[in-house]
C-alpha cells in the first residue's frame, strides 16, 4: 500500500490460496460499519464467518453483497482465488456429517464434508457477540 488515500496495490493468489480485502485495488474502505465497532467489510463477515456448512466461496459473496448494499456501491470488497478444492467450511454442519448428493450436487453417493480448516467453534480468540468482533 502506497498511502490510506490510494488503496492498496493489485495481488494475486498463488495455488491453493483464497485472498480477500475489504475494497478493490486503488480505493478505500469504509471504517464505519453498522455496529460502530467494525468496518463494513469486517462487520460483514462476522455475520457469515461462523454460520454452519457455508462454503467459503458463497460466504464471501454474501459478504460483498452486504457490503455494497449498505454503501450504496461506494465500497466493493476484493476477492483473489486459485482454489484448489472445492466445498470449503470453515465451520462443517458438524463433525464427520453426511450430505445427499442432491444437496452437494456431485456424485451420487453421500460424501463427507471436508475437515474444517479452522474450528471457530473452539478456538479461544474468536468472540463474536451479535455480529461484532470483542477483544
Amino acid at each position: 500500500m502506497s498511502t490510506l488515500s490510494t488503496g492498496m496495490a493489485t495481488m494475486s493468489a498463488k495455488a491453493g490460496m483464497l485472498i480477500t480485502f475489504a475494497c478493490l485495488p486503488g480505493t478505500t474502505a469504509a471504517d464505519n460499519g453498522p455496529n460502530g465497532r467494525n468496518g463494513m467489510f469486517t462487520y460483514h463477515l462476522l455475520q457469515h464467518i461462523t454460520r454452519p456448512g457455508e462454503d467459503i466461496t458463497m460466504l464471501l459473496r454474501d459478504v460483498t453483497n452486504g457490503v455494497v448494499n449498505d454503501t450504496r456501491g461506494k465500497q466493493m470488497p476484493y476477492v483473489t482465488s486459485a482454489l484448489l478444492q472445492q466445498h470449503i467450511y470453515l465451520v462443517p454442519y458438524q463433525k464427520n456429517t453426511t450430505l445427499p448428493a442432491e444437496e452437494l450436487g456431485t456424485s451420487s453417493k453421500p460424501t463427507v464434508i471436508r475437515k474444517r480448516l479452522v474450528d471457530i467453534d473452539e478456538h479461544d480468540n474468536w468472540n463474536i457477540q451479535n455480529g461484532t468482533y470483542v477483544m
